[in-house]
Formats: C-alpha cells, sequence, structure tokens
C-alpha cells in the first residue's frame, strides 16, 4: 500500500470516528501540526495518549475495589484523563470522564462502577481505532525513509 492510500485510510477512519462521537476536531488540528512540524507527531500522541489512559482507568478502578472507596483521588484520575483527553481531541472519553467526576460527587456506587464500565468500553473501542492510525502512521514513516 502506498503513502496516498495509507493516508486516505487514516482521513476515512478519523472521519468514522468524528461521526461515532470518538473524537472532535480538536484531533484534527493536531493532524495539521503534524504535517506542519513533526511526521511522527501523530504517532507519538496516540501512544502516549493510549498508554496514559490505560493506566489512568486501572488507578480508577483501583480505588472503586477498595473496602473505604476514595471518591475523591478516583475523580481526580477522571479528571486528568479528561483533560488528556481534550487534548488529543477524544470527546467520548472527555464526556465519560465528567459524567464519572459527577457521579463521584453524588451518585451511587452502582452508578459510579457503570460509569467506569462505560468508561472502559469508549476506551477499547478508541484503542482499536487509535491502533490502526498507529500503525498506518508507522507505514507512512517507514516509506518515507525510505524514499
Amino acid at each position: 500500500m502506498d503513502i496516498a492510500r495509507h493516508q486516505a485510510r487514516i482521513n476515512q477512519l478519523v472521519r468514522e470516528m468524528l461521526v461515532e462521537g470518538l473524537l472532535n476536531g480538536q484531533f484534527q488540528l493536531v493532524q495539521t501540526i503534524r504535517a506542519a512540524s513533526d511526521c511522527q507527531l501523530v504517532a507519538k500522541m496516540i501512544l502516549v495518549y493510549c498508554t496514559l489512559i490505560g493506566k489512568n482507568i486501572r488507578a480508577i478502578a483501583n480505588y472503586l475495589t477498595k473496602p473505604n472507596v476514595n471518591y475523591a483521588g478516583a475523580a481526580v484520575h477522571a479528571g486528568h484523563l479528561g483533560i488528556r483527553s481534550c487534548s488529543i481531541g477524544a470527546q467520548s472519553i472527555l464526556h465519560a470522564c465528567c459524567l464519572f467526576v459527577q457521579a463521584c460527587a453524588y451518585g451511587s456506587k452502582e452508578r459510579r462502577v457503570n460509569l467506569l464500565y462505560r468508561l472502559y468500553r469508549q476506551y477499547s473501542h478508541l484503542h482499536t481505532k487509535f491502533m490502526e492510525v498507529l500503525q498506518l502512521e508507522v507505514q507512512i514513516f517507514l516509506h518515507t525513509r525510505q524514499s
């Protein structure tokens, strides 16, 4: 597959993620920055984001499994996750984080657990799509290095 076809597939994936509400326009701005400065920027951001989001979700889950649940601590992790999600344009994760933070303040334990599962499902779905974008970005990078 050549660079143009890889880029077309990335564009298609991004459009799908926008339509699904996984991403917002912020991600397209990130792509624009990549084109202007660092051809690996999007790949780096996706990799760092997915690593950090996975760690944050595990930390939140850890808070909820303790006998004396520290909802404030879980909410802080969700808030940080929301900020990171905002910077890359991960709209669905940001929304799930906001709902979780609200539930930590006002919701029942069942609601908090359900929202954590929702957050994890959103993450899993976005992660799958992001990994495909990442693979395509790497292929483009390798192809441009060979040229």
